[in-house]
């Protein structure tokens, strides 16, 4: 099932950045509403809180698929500061994407503690 692919590739994706990146601190799949989620064309999308970004507000990044090194779907991420990351944001990136908060993916440790 697509949806499943893509929460697949949202998870290594997230894993992948958090072991270039040292300043993330947690990572969300973000979710196009309905049926939009499950077609081809929609872009897998994460919600990254990087304590090392400056404060941009939502400005995303997108990327282009890459079926050849495993990227089967688009992706776009959104990151944010943990000062950003406030209990409204869901609610603006709905209003301004119209996707919704998602799963929160479980990030590996760093020097045997969380990545919290």
């Amino acid at each position: 099932m697509i949806t499943d692919l893509k929460a697949e590739e949202a998870r290594h994706a997230a894993q992948v950045h958090f072991q270039v990146d040292s300043g993330l601190i947690d990572a969300y799949r973000l979710v196009a509403p309905g049926e939009r989620e499950a077609e081809p064309t929609e872009p897998v999308k994460l919600l990254e809180v990087n304590r090392e970004t400056v404060e941009l507000g939502l400005c995303p990044v997108y990327f282009s698929a890459d079926p050849r090194n495993g990227a089967r779907y688009s992706l776009v991420v959104i990151e944010v500061t943990p000062n950003e990351f406030t209990e409204d944001l869901p609610a603006q990136i709905e209003r301004e994407f119209g996707w919704t908060l998602g799963e929160r993916i479980e990030l590996p440790k760093r020097n045997g503690a969380h990545a919290q």
